[in-house]
């Protein structure tokens, strides 16, 4: 289970680490493709951890990680909308 939730850190830092480079570079279409990957790995972590969610010897730590999920989805989607923004923005004034 340890080895999971490291793989599962190392591809968040991954794909900060190369939206930051493309960023930096200014690598427009690689920070689209990005962002689409952000959003779709984030989707499948959250769908992921609600499932499992039930599956805890205590119901509070279900419905503590439900409430952490809803929580993490909405910072999540935050995060997608102002990066596409600031990214549209850089396009508009190229």
């Amino acid at each position: 289970m340890d080895g999971v939730l490291a793989l599962r850190r190392a591809a968040s830092c991954a794909i900060a680490a190369l939206y930051f480079g493309a960023m930096v570079s200014g690598r427009t279409a690689l920070r689209q493709l990005l962002l689409l990957v952000l959003a779709g790995y984030t989707g499948w972590i959250v769908v992921s951890v609600w499932r499992c969610a039930d599956n805890t010897r205590e119901p509070l730590w279900g419905t503590l990680a439900r409430f952490l999920t809803i929580a993490w989805a909405a910072n999540a989607l935050l995060v997608v909308t102002f990066l596409e923004l600031d990214l549209l923005g850089t396009l508009v004034g190229e």
